[in-house]
């Protein structure tokens, strides 16, 4: 009889199986916060040949035109705020945008909306 519960006991474990966490609701539609933000964070931003990722440490790095590029980013007042350090015209002063998400693409209008639009894959 002891040996039947414990089989049954580890059988019903088994079947219970791993926990299964559901992954994070995805967004879409103007990101206007850090909570929205984040559902870009760690993923690859793709234009072409040009690439880049935003690390939640607020650094990004990636790949324009053969140049490694990186700098620092924030969020602030409703807008991505990045500093490029390095890129392929040298250090590029704080540009703060808007962000347009839906689904696996991104849409980044410069100059807080005002300067051009630029549209990536993100994976």
């Amino acid at each position: 009889m002891k040996a039947y519960l414990v089989i049954t006991a580890l059988l019903l474990t088994a079947c219970a199986g791993p926990t299964v966490v559901a992954p994070p609701q995805a967004f879409n539609g103007q990101i206007t916060n850090q909570a929205e933000f984040s559902t870009i964070v760690g993923r690859r931003l793709t234009l072409g040949d040009d690439f880049v990722v935003i690390n939640a440490d607020g650094t990004f790095a990636g790949n324009y035109g053969g140049v490694e590029t990186f700098g620092t980013w924030e969020f602030r007042d409703g807008y991505f705020c990045r500093t490029v350090t390095q890129g392929p015209s040298g250090p590029d002063p704080e540009n703060c945008q808007i962000n347009i998400l839906q689904g696996n693409t991104l849409t980044v209008k410069t100059d807080r909306g005002a300067g051009r639009t630029v549209v990536y894959t993100v994976t």
